[in-house]
């Protein structure tokens, strides 16, 4: 009985990981391709990324939010309650929007000279930290009828973006210099992959108990 359901929490917990990898990987180039409609012939460095920020950011956050959202609900369906696609997906989409829209009026304090790398990560990690109290407190909105996990899961959705949006930083300075081309999306792919890889790992713990609470 304990080794059954050892083994059926291992599989889950794969399941977890793979949705918040694809559902990441998916949100990103959705936001690249905003960009590139957007913008044609930008270069997709610090311009794109400008323009971003201070256009249409909410739809961008939305796309990702969407994404990220349904990915993490197909994982979660069947094993909490009767969860519901459309409020967990709404919540989790209109926090990511309300996060970018955020980011675009922090983008205002830059400093005018060029900042250090080390301020830049940290920076990062500062915005995906208010990303994941965002988007884990609105999560838990919808959550909490299942569970008892609300301060966990808000805590390592913190932690997971926190970390998340460092990766996703470090990505973003590899971009090469230029039009929007494949190998940009490829990059995002892989970028967004290794988000959601290490937002799926830190919040494994408030899904397991999550879980558990479930009857």
């Amino acid at each position: 009985m304990a080794a059954n359901r050892s083994m059926s929490s291992s599989g889950f917990l794969s399941r977890w990981i793979l949705a918040c990898a694809v559902g990441e990987a998916v949100g990103l180039v959705f936001a690249g391709i905003v960009a590139a409609a957007a913008m044609p012939g930008a270069e997709a460095t610090e311009d794109a990324m400008s323009w971003l920020g201070h256009g249409p950011m909410l739809l961008a956050g939305l796309l990702e939010g969407s994404s990220i959202g349904t990915a993490q609900w197909w994982a979660l369906r069947g094993r909490v309650g009767t969860l519901r696609l459309g409020p967990f997906v709404s919540v989790t989409a209109t926090a990511m929007a309300l996060s970018w829209g955020m980011g675009s009026m922090m983008s205002l304090l830059e400093p005018a000279g060029p900042p250090s790398a080390t301020f830049v990560l940290l920076v990062a990690a500062l915005s995906g930290a208010g990303v994941g109290v965002i988007i884990g407190a609105s999560q838990w909105l919808v959550l909490r009828r299942h569970g008892r996990a609300g301060l966990m899961w808000i805590g390592t959705t913190t932690g997971g973006w926190a970390l998340g949006m460092t990766v996703q930083t470090i990505g973003a300075s590899l971009l090469p210099a230029g039009p929007y081309e494949p190998v940009m999306a490829l990059l995002g792919l892989v970028t967004g992959a290794s988000t959601g890889l290490v937002l799926a790992l830190t919040t494994s713990p408030a899904v397991v108990r999550l879980v558990a609470d479930t009857p």
